[in-house]
């Protein structure tokens, strides 16, 4: 919107109000000087159009004040057009409730029923949207409805910060019911902000905001503290430090401990002193032992290792006890899931061996050089065995149940193979090696066993052998 001055025309204190920002006067040219935004000692180039800033957050009403020493006649002012004073938006007003109080672990709802709701207020937003941003520390936020409004922030479900937009009544809405959760275990001064914005939607003077502060203290809980049951889940052969010992309240950690009531049945329960996660002499847990609670929760070093190659469940129990008067306060159990790793295969060879030049060695448990392989978790699966021979050839003791995916398991210098444990080692007791025709010289078998990942997580393993055969002239 422009005040445009006519050739000629001025008044010596003109006066001009205006409603927009970002508004400004324009002088033609022919205009006498202005002691507002147009240079003086100089003359105005009569093909400039000067443009003077208006400020309506300072003053809606400005004096142009013109050079009264100028040769020209008051003859008026021409507008262009007609302007009027600024449209203020009206702030959005948040209504809270005053200092709230809840037990620890304890919801909190905020509700017209319950005396403390939360709402917004705002004059002119009319049918416009408007956003609320809430946040609490330490805990966190639920609302009692999110019908008709748009989270923009967080799920409006146990949100640290949670941010929506809506009309006033899907906000009200939103805000009715609202519950916050203290951190679990928390006690002490917690805090909810409510940070409301009307989007600017009405008026000419931007977006109005209000914040406010609500104290929230939080009690310690002081009923009788209730047991709970633990859950460790490690892998085979390793160890897992236990956790999540229940059964005491904030009040009463620092006056309390563990007492161990059972033992575990297929591991070893041990206090890891050194933290090299290793059990060591001297740190096995026995039965009736106290542990302090430092040691068992707040820097924890209480570790369970299961019986070599053991998978499966495992269980102890404890007890809470007060330091002070040896009182058993609560009692627990600690379940351990103990998740299988598949173990690697063994094959066991016989040391160097000797033969003469085109004759047979055979390999047999009942002369001492017996090939076999074994696996802890084998069970019925499958293996799958190569063999080479260098230089000569196998012939397998049996080939009953077997599959070839090389060689058929006579005169192979190079064969692989598949079987169950039992149905391999047939074939390896009374296996021959035939060195190359008139050869004399070192030779060697090589077995490699490959379990085939058939038990347990991790993959399959493999286990790589090879006998030294010395091969001796025919003489």
């Amino acid at each position: 919107m422009r005040h445009r001055f006519a050739k000629e025309a001025t008044f010596y204190r003109p006066t001009l109000i205006f409603e927009q920002l970002e508004e400004r006067i324009v002088l033609d040219a022919s205009c006498p000087y202005a002691t507002y935004g147009i240079p003086q000692d100089t003359l105005i180039d009569p093909t400039y159009t000067y443009d003077i800033p208006l400020d309506p957050f300072v003053d809606p009403t400005y004096t142009l004040d013109y050079d009264s020493t100028l040769d020209v006649s008051p003859t008026g002012v021409v507008p262009d057009t007609t302007v009027s004073d600024p449209i203020v938006n009206q702030p959005p007003v948040n209504t809270v409730p005053a200092s709230q109080t809840v037990t620890e672990d304890t919801l909190l709802v905020f509700s017209a029923a319950n005396g403390n709701a939360i709402s917004v207020a705002d004059p002119d937003a009319g049918s416009n949207d408007i956003q609320v941003t809430l946040w609490s520390s330490p805990g966190s936020l639920s609302l009692g409805s999110t019908d008709g409004i748009t989270v923009a922030t967080g799920t409006g479900d146990d949100d640290l910060v949670v941010s929506f937009i809506g009309t006033l009544d899907a906000i009200n809405s939103a805000l009715e019911g609202m519950s916050f959760t203290p951190q679990d275990g928390f006690s002490g001064p917690a805090s909810l902000v409510v940070m409301t914005t009307d989007l600017g939607s009405t008026g000419d003077t931007g977006p109005g905001v209000d914040v406010d502060v609500l104290t929230i203290t939080v009690t310690p809980e002081t009923d009788t503290p209730s047991s709970q049951t633990v859950a460790v889940t490690l892998f085979e052969d390793t160890v897992g430090t236990i956790v999540g010992w229940g059964g005491a309240n904030a009040s009463s950690q620092a006056n309390s401990s563990i007492s161990i009531t059972s033992l575990p049945g297929h591991g070893t329960l041990f206090i890891d002193s050194n933290y090299n996660n290793r059990l060591e002499s001297g740190e096995e847990a026995a039965l009736g032992q106290v542990i302090s609670w430092t040691d068992a929760v707040l820097q924890p070093k209480v570790k369970y290792v299961g019986a070599l190659d053991y998978n499966g469940t495992d269980t102890l129990a404890y007890s809470v006890v007060s330091t002070s008067d040896s009182e058993t306060t609560a009692t627990g159990t600690v379940n351990v899931t103990v998740t299988a790793l598949n173990d690697a295969p063994v094959a066991t060879v016989p040391g160097a061996q000797s033969t003469l030049a085109d004759t047979a060695l055979t390999f047999d448990a009942t002369l001492g050089n017996g090939i076999s392989v074994s696996d802890v978790d084998a069970g019925t699966g499958q293996f799958q065995l190569t063999l080479v021979s260098i230089p000569g050839s196998l012939t397998l003791g049996s080939t009953n149940g077997l599959t070839f995916g090389l060689g058929d398991g006579t005169a192979d210098s190079f064969m692989v193979l598949n079987g169950t444990m039992a149905d391999v080692n047939a074939a390896l007791n009374g296996m021959s090696f035939t060195p190359l025709t008139g050869y004399s010289g070192s030779a060697s078998v090589t077995v490699v066993t490959n379990d085939m990942g058939n038990t347990g997580t991790g993959g399959p393993r493999i286990d790589v052998d090879t006998v030294s055969i010395a091969v001796g002239s025919a003489g």
